[in-house]
């Protein structure tokens, strides 16, 4: 259709270079069946309110439906928007293609179809979050009583179990899906109707296409349907917070794949090797996780920034966050489907971790608290205590957790002269001084015993029962949405 729909003020056609740059058809074939639902809606909510009769929403609706099989062409057109409606006017006529776009603007269209975009996308990151978690749990079930090093600053620290490690991640996620949930309420509010960007003379019905979409409702004020995407930054943002707590656990596995940890073994389907070293598996997929974060940030940093210089109202720039939204949901699912894989194809190797544990330096604390709990000393001066022995161990690159009884009254002694452990102390401290006895008496709730982890297991899987139950029913709406307004659209036709 020569000069477009949409340029009846100018003389002149646009500019090729224009077109492709300001055109956004290289992303919106994504939105194509969002574009035909809104317009699905939109019509068949003006043949109800008599704007258009049956027989012209018949001709519409089939139109609309043929456009839907047709593909988004690469060229030709500004966007989506103008591609359908000279494809529904082209299939039917200037007068019946015409009225389609009876009170309603390409700002307002372009506004409902990214939240409809961003609701899907949302709920099938909470799905795909939800299934790595699950992947978590199980493998903390499985190693609840595996010993293995907590670090802080890179620094081996504390005992803990694989088990409670796996649950600090898992933990984490459940926020995540938590925070994806309470996104997608506030991206499920309808901008159609809403015009340019102040309405219409014309009457309609926006809380019928809110219904026939899905939405909970309209979004109330028409200036603020179509400028608004702080939900879309707001799901970038979730995302990019879900990527880089995947990356700390990339971290952790690409470190502990390692020989100098080899505390774990990529599956060789998800590693690389090198072009010249015959030796070498890398995690290179893992490195790509790390990676991925950094893009989550830089684009949301896009967004963002794409937004504060804007005047209100609609204006173009938002297109790019349309494109950005766009494409950071396939980023995250693709980095939660990796970790995914390396979790459940991976091998950990407890071995090492227990001996890495057995071998550490990480008894000094236990042997402070054993001194709190059994001899009723202040924990600074237990804390001492095991600090000068701690020290005299290092000198001589000693292990405590190896002294025999007789070494370690010794030291104790010569540590805090004033302290004379009996024989039989002595003997229940040395057998203390091992993980799975350190482990035991580890009573914190939330901490790393086996029972603890057990019953956070029971904890977070219910946790994650509930928010499956509030997000299936999310889904459902969609569905009874969608299968009301086929309805409607079968009616008509």
């Amino acid at each position: 259709m020569k000069g477009g729909l949409y340029r009846s003020r100018l003389s002149k056609d646009i500019d090729p270079r224009s077109q492709r740059f300001i055109g956004s058809l290289n992303v919106d074939s994504e939105f194509l069946q969002y574009e035909v639902e809104c317009s699905l809606a939109h019509v068949v909510m003006l043949e109800e309110q008599k704007w258009v009769t049956r027989r012209q929403a018949a001709d519409v609706i089939k139109a609309l439906k043929k456009t839907a099989e047709a593909g988004v062409p690469l060229e030709g057109f500004e966007d989506i928007h103008e591609f359908v409606e000279t494809s529904v006017t082209q299939l039917t006529s200037k007068d019946t293609g015409g009225r389609l776009h009876t009170a309603r603007s390409r700002n307002d269209q372009v506004a409902t179809i990214t939240r409809m975009l961003c609701r899907d996308r949302l709920l099938q990151l909470i799905d795909e979050t939800e299934g790595l978690v699950s992947v978590l749990l199980q493998m903390s079930r499985r190693y609840s009583s595996t010993p293995m090093l907590a670090y802080t600053h890179l620094g081996q620290a504390q005992l803990q179990t694989l088990g409670h490690h796996l649950q600090s991640y898992a933990e984490p996620l459940l926020r995540d899906v938590e925070r994806l949930s309470d996104c997608f309420g506030r991206t499920n509010e309808c901008p159609l109707g809403a015009s340019a960007v102040a309405g219409s003379t014309i009457a309609v019905d926006r809380r019928r296409t809110s219904e026939l979409l899905g939405f909970s409702s309209p979004v109330v004020n028409c200036e603020d349907a179509v400028e608004s995407r702080d939900y879309a930054v707001e799901a970038i943002f979730v995302q990019t917070l879900l990527l880089v707590e995947l990356s700390r656990m990339a971290e952790d596995l690409i470190v502990w794949s390692t020989t100098e940890f080899a505390y774990f073994e990529l599956p060789d389907e998800l590693a690389s090797p090198s072009s010249a070293m015959p030796h070498k598996k890398n995690a290179d997929v893992l490195e790509i996780v790390r990676a991925d974060a950094a893009l989550g940030i830089a684009e949301l940093v896009q967004a963002l920034t794409t937004l504060k210089g804007l005047t209100s109202g609609y204006n173009r720039d938002l297109q790019n966050v349309k494109a950005v939204l766009a494409r950071s949901f396939p980023t995250t699912l693709e980095a939660i489907s990796v970790l995914k894989g390396c979790l459940e194809g991976g091998k950990f190797d407890v071995s090492e971790m227990r001996k890495k544990a057995e071998d550490s330096d990480v008894f000094a604390l236990p042997l402070a608290e054993w001194l709190v709990r059994k001899q009723g000393i202040a924990f600074r001066q237990a804390h001492s205590i095991a600090g000068r022995i701690s020290g005299t161990l290092s000198a001589h690159k000693e292990k405590l957790a190896d002294l025999g009884e007789g070494q370690l009254a010794a030291l104790i002694r010569q540590a805090e002269p004033d302290l004379n452990l009996p024989n039989t102390q002595v003997a229940e401290l040395r057998r203390y001084l091992h993980p799975e006895a350190v482990l035991k008496a580890t009573k914190t709730e939330g901490g790393p015993s086996k029972e603890r982890v057990l019953a956070n297991y029971t904890v977070l899987r219910k946790k994650m029962a509930e928010l499956n139950v509030e997000n299936s029913k999310k889904r459902k709406g969609l569905l009874d949405a969608k299968r009301e307004l086929h309805a409607r659209v079968d009616a008509i036709i």
